[in-house]
């Protein structure tokens, strides 16, 4: 009777660890899907902004702003945009 009550503790004990591995694994994976589309909706507003900027320069160039000022700032913007790409 011992025995059977052993095995049986041992079979409860085998199930709960199991149950307590596949909640981690699922939390895991839960984790990973919320934080991917998180990731994309801040790299695509930095992308936008970075695009605004660009517009914002080249505007005040055709409007007559000071061309080889507004010059020096495209290429430091063509940087970020590949850094976020």
């Amino acid at each position: 009777m011992f025995f059977i009550g052993v095995l049986l503790f041992l079979f409860v004990c085998g199930i709960v660890a199991n149950q307590v591995y596949t909640h981690t694994l699922v939390t895991k994976g839960v984790k990973h899907i919320m934080d991917e589309p998180i990731k994309a909706k801040i790299t695509t507003l930095e992308i936008s902004s970075d695009t605004n900027y660009i517009s914002r320069l080249t505007r005040n160039i055709m409007l007559g702003s000071n061309y080889d000022k507004d010059m020096k700032k495209v290429p430091k913007q063509k940087r970020c945009y590949r850094k976020e790409l």
